[in-house]
């Protein structure tokens, strides 16, 4: 597969409701998106729907009824939504579902790539920000106890009150240094400046 979009139900009624690409159940909707002749892509997502009805999930094999570039912007509205994201998960792809269900379960809207275990949330509107981190920060436990990482990208609700991202595990910046010499012994590349910390966004 070329793409393994997971979003839950708030998500696709944010930005997919209108879309002629997306058919979403109740709980949201799973896409797997495949790429090469048609005999090739047949037998992919033929083989795909069997192994899904075996194991009793519903799904469903058309061809896109736009364009492919329309798909892949319909995939790709989350984040770029009039609204940007408030935050990015990163987990291993085989976590990716629990996380999606956790944040389901606090009330965010989520767009994860179950392929890389990245993940774009937003909160609800109307949240005190008492409550929102409250909610981020029980989501960013879950996160961490995957061993991935909760990013907040920031937000007016919660400006100020949630820091930027986790604390780094101990030693994570004398490995990155590492191989910052390894790969770049003569310092020709921008040194960086560390993202991780507990002040403000």
């Amino acid at each position: 597969p070329v793409a393994v979009e997971v979003w839950n139900r708030p998500a696709v009624d944010e930005c997919l409701s209108g879309s002629q690409n997306v058919v979403a159940g109740p709980e949201g909707f799973v896409c797997v998106a495949y790429e090469g002749s048609d005999r090739e892509v047949q037998w992919q997502t033929t083989t795909l729907c069997e192994e899904l009805q075996r194991l009793g999930v519903e799904s469903e094999s058309r061809p896109c009824p736009e364009a492919p570039e329309t798909l892949w912007a319909d995939l790709n509205r989350f984040q770029n939504h009039i609204s940007p994201p408030q935050f990015k998960v990163s987990v291993r792809p085989s976590r990716i579902v629990e996380v999606l269900v956790a944040g389901t379960q606090l009330g965010f809207s989520l767009s994860t790539h179950a392929g890389s275990g990245i993940g774009w949330g937003r909160a609800p509107e109307g949240l005190s920000s008492a409550d929102l981190t409250a909610r981020v920060s029980e989501l960013r436990r879950i996160v961490e106890n995957t061993n991935g990482h909760l990013r907040w990208l920031g937000g007016p609700t919660a400006s100020g009150e949630l820091p930027a991202s986790s604390p780094s595990p101990p030693g994570t910046e004398l490995v990155l240094h590492k191989l910052k010499r390894q790969l770049d012994p003569k310092g020709i590349l921008f040194s960086g400046c560390s993202a991780i910390s507990s002040g403000n966004p």
